[in-house]
């Protein structure tokens, strides 16, 4: 089991380029609309399980703590699953003594977000990994009154940024190919927009994802 950094990604599932010998990106899959006709159809590399750490205690020091020990507590087990791997999200303390009825629609109390992921390998489906995590989040046995909430079940995708190279050169041979199809001769003014867009992850079906990278060709022929 290893413990993957958290990169927070926006919803819009921006990525980063990675180094070789670095920590991995991990991408989640969203159900956007299809919107170019350039992408690579993939299998999803993992199942991805949200989990919410959240503690009752009324203390903010003591919900500090009660956090910090809880996700050591999840962290000690995902070490002796080796189905299951951890990326640790984005952590929120509050310093406001949590009330029992909260004045807003935002939480008033500190909470941790976890990503359990789940290898998505051969024989694997996207229902037996999520059944498999909710089997490990109910073995949990967390400190205090701290507790766990489960959130949204994803595919996710590590790296797609190795693929940007390839996505190019597809993008490339789309171009050719509408530059081609005019008539010999003919005075074609071409600019393509949008290359430095990150590789995005579109969620195909249960299994599988499409990789690509937005952009724009503008094409002005003179015959």
């Amino acid at each position: 089991m290893r413990i993957i950094t958290a990169l927070i990604l926006s919803l819009c599932c921006v990525s980063t380029a990675v180094a070789a010998g670095k920590t991995p990106v991990i991408v989640f899959a969203l159900a956007t609309p299809d919107t170019v006709a350039t992408k690579l159809t993939q299998r999803a590399d993992y199942v991805s399980l949200s989990l919410t750490i959240s503690s009752e205690e009324r203390d903010p020091e003591k919900q500090y703590e009660e956090l910090n020990q809880a996700i050591k507590v999840v962290r000690s087990a995902a070490k002796g699953d080796q189905k299951i791997d951890i990326y640790a999200g984005p952590v929120y303390l509050s310093s406001e003594p949590k009330s029992k009825i909260a004045s807003s629609s935002y939480q008033s109390y500190s909470q941790a977000q976890l990503n359990l992921l789940a290898t998505l390998g051969t024989g694997d489906t996207l229902y037996s990994c999520a059944a498999s995590m909710q089997r490990f989040v109910k073995a949990l046995t967390l400190p205090g009154k701290s507790k766990s909430s489960i959130g949204q079940i994803r595919i996710a995708v590590k790296n797609p940024e190795q693929h940007r190279d390839q996505l190019i050169k597809m993008i490339a041979d789309a171009v050719k190919k509408a530059k081609d199809a005019f008539e010999p001769g003919a005075a074609i003014s071409l600019k393509v927009e949008g290359l430095e867009n990150p590789v995005s992850v579109r969620q195909l079906d249960d299994e599988h994802v499409e990789l690509f990278i937005g952009h724009s060709i503008h094409m002005d022929v003179k015959q």
